[in-house]
């Protein structure tokens, strides 16, 4: 019966083995540093072509910058919804996997805290003295004239500020005359020029003419006696009124 045959030990198969060991762990070291060497050129070429395309699609304000191949969104003036749209604009550049929308000052993955709402501000309500003096603001004129005096102008500016300081309030502004010439209809349509002699003042101290509406009373509403040169004289006015809802 035949023996089997001894085969000696090959010195050199250890060494063959560690020379692969050495070899692949060479070779898995090169393909990482490959691969962060092609990470860092590829950064910058997703950067330019993003800027590019959020600048395209009108999207300056919105800052991007990447880590690989993911893209993060921030800005500090674009709305939640302009920073969304912004996001798909970048999703669609070639190379980049996803885009996530951060805070202005947050770094990649950190959520951004929202920005509280500012209360409103309250509007100012005119008080009892503030609406009793510009009702009872009566603004005179010289018999068959729609100029005004000095003392018109004076009371005028007051009005002014008030209504700047309440801009919520809207006037009235009624004209009357005293003794008319002509007939009715005459009468309003000189006491509606007497009114808006008044309010073009107004407007020119910087009331918006929306908040001004003419009213011509005639010789209605008199309030003194028309037979006496003191009672004409009350009579020829432009008086104001808050508007319903003012």
């Amino acid at each position: 019966m035949a023996r089997p045959e001894h085969r000696s030990p090959d010195p050199t198969s250890g060494a063959r083995r560690m020379a692969v060991i050495v070899t692949a762990t060479v070779l898995g070291g090169m393909i990482a540093a490959v691969g962060v060497i092609g990470s860092q050129a590829l950064e910058p070429r997703l950067t330019q072509s993003a800027r590019t395309a959020l600048i395209d699609a009108g999207f300056s304000s919105v800052q991007v910058r990447f880590d690989g191949r993911e893209a993060f969104l921030s800005s500090a003036t674009a709305t939640a919804a302009r920073l969304d749209a912004a996001k798909d604009v970048v999703e669609q550049v070639d190379g980049v996997r996803w885009a996530t929308v951060v805070g202005a000052d947050a770094t990649p993955g950190a959520t951004s805290t929202p920005t509280p709402t500012p209360s409103p501000t309250p509007t100012p309500t005119p008080d009892a003295e503030t609406i009793g003096t510009l009702t009872s603001t009566e603004v005179l004129f010289e018999p068959d004239s729609t100029v005004l005096s000095a003392a018109a102008l004076s009371q005028l500016s007051q009005v002014a500020g008030i209504l700047t300081e309440f801009p919520e309030l809207r006037l009235s502004v009624t004209g009357h005359v005293a003794i008319p010439t002509g007939t009715p209809a005459d009468a309003i349509a000189f006491s509606e020029l007497r009114a808006q002699a008044v309010i073009d003042e107004l407007v020119r101290l910087g009331v918006a003419p929306s908040r001004l509406e003419v009213v011509g009373a005639g010789t209605d509403d008199a309030v003194g006696d028309n037979s006496t040169p003191e009672g004409a004289a009350r009579n020829r006015r432009v008086t104001f009124e808050l508007q319903e809802g003012s």
